[in-house]
Parts: structure tokens; sequence; C-alpha cells
């Protein structure tokens, strides 16, 4: 699996290995832009935020309402993701470390417990 930084999604989702991206289907968060639909990267983009880990308006990632509205909310339940969490391994690992952990799993979320 590629352990790859630039493969982290603004949210925290891990791009390297995605079935979609891996295929060529897509480009990854970072490299997706048309992708315009997608808040969390949005936002990210205009406070040049690299991820939600480290926004200065959320510390706490939780308090979000980009991040946890209604339809980040549905794509959570539906690939059982839980981005929070991906959010605190990139605060407390580092972002290169969470790309590592996540290769390594090879999983693109931490999922929700």
């Amino acid at each position: 699996m590629e352990k790859d930084s630039d493969k982290v999604a603004y949210c925290g989702l891990y791009c390297g290995v995605c079935r979609q991206y891996l295929e060529g289907q897509c480009q990854g968060c970072l490299q997706n832009h048309s992708a315009t639909w997608c808040h969390v990267r949005t936002c990210c983009m205009e406070n040049k935020c690299r991820s939600c880990a480290s926004c200065a308006q959320h510390p706490d990632p939780s308090s979000c309402r980009k991040l946890n509205g209604v339809m980040a909310k549905i794509i959570a339940f539906f690939f059982n993701s839980d981005r929070i969490a991906c959010l605190k391994s990139i605060k407390s690992r580092g972002l290169e470390a969470h790309a590592d952990y996540m290769a390594f799993h090879k999983s693109r979320t931490i999922r929700k417990r």
C-alpha cells in the first residue's frame, strides 16, 4: 500500500487505499478539483488548513458543523467511518504517521466503534 501524506484527505480519510483511487477512478481529495460539493474540503482550502486537524476555529473537530453536518453523518453511517477519530490520529501522530498507520492497516478510515 502507498504511504503518502498527500493521500490524506482534508477530513482525515486516507485516499491511498481507496479502491476508486487505486483504480484511477478518483484523483484523491487534494487533487480532485471537481469535488466542489465537499464543504469540508472547501473550508480547509479557504482557511489554508492542510486538514481539519489544524483548524484554529474548531480545535475540537466535533464542534464543526461542516464536518458533522447531515450529509457527513449519512456518509459516516454508510461507510462506518469515524472521521473525528481520523483527525484525532492526525493531531496525536502527525500527518505522515497517520498516513503510515492507515496504509499499514489498509484502511481509508478508522471504523466507528
